[in-house]
């Protein structure tokens, strides 16, 4: 007789507890609860997004933001999705997600506004770039018709003050143009780095020497 009310006490207990995780589920349905956890996990993806583009952080503190978003992910998680849990800990993993995403919120928005504000800054910056172009002091170039038809150095930059700047010289001399990997090898098409000279013409903005 003893047998059979130990396995009662069992039945019961499996019972009330299968019956808490049901009222659980029936007072917050489980897509809210997913949604909730997938929409915190794209603001916090955002967030990083946000910062690797604007070059907001080193490389370092990056992976430590995302290591730390990873830590807080698995806590709520494991406070949310895990049934065995009381009732108090499964709203507390639900509130922490919820102001986990409040937070994510205004970080998203103050890193766009900085892009947008640095974006803005490097366009007003372009609308003032000049360009010269530049010989020796004894070359063989004295006026504009002396490069007409002749190879201008210049950095294969896309940016649009660069390109307009090469059009310009175009329509100006009918010259053509041998693309500079770097600023320091466009220096060298004039005076290389054994101190020789040579009798080339470059184009450059006068924002690497002002």
């Amino acid at each position: 007789m003893k047998k059979p009310a130990k396995k009662n006490k069992i039945s019961e207990l499996l019972s009330s507890r299968y019956q808490r995780i049901r009222n659980m589920q029936s007072e917050i349905p489980f897509p809210v609860i997913l949604a909730v956890l997938i929409i915190a996990a794209l603001l916090e993806a955002a967030v990083i997004g946000m910062a690797i583009y604007i070059g907001v952080l080193p490389i370092m503190y990056l992976i430590l933001v995302i290591v730390i978003f990873l830590a807080i992910d698995v806590g709520l998680y494991s406070l949310i999705a895990n049934r065995k849990m009381k009732k108090k800990r499964f709203y507390t993993g639900m509130i922490l997600t919820v102001l986990l995403m409040i937070l994510l919120l205004p970080m998203g928005y103050f890193l766009y506004s900085t892009g947008d504000a640095l974006q803005k800054i490097s366009s007003m910056r372009d609308q003032f770039e000049e360009y010269d172009v530049i010989a020796l002091k004894d070359s063989s170039y004295e006026s504009l018709d002396d490069i007409k038809g002749k190879t201008v150095y210049a950095l294969g930059s896309q940016s649009k003050m660069n390109v307009e700047a090469r059009e310009k010289l175009i329509t100006a001399a009918d010259v053509e143009y041998s693309d500079a990997t770097d600023i320091m090898a466009l220096g060298n098409r004039l005076v290389d780095d054994q101190g020789n000279l040579h009798d080339d013409l470059i184009l450059v903005s006068q924002s690497y020497y002002d």
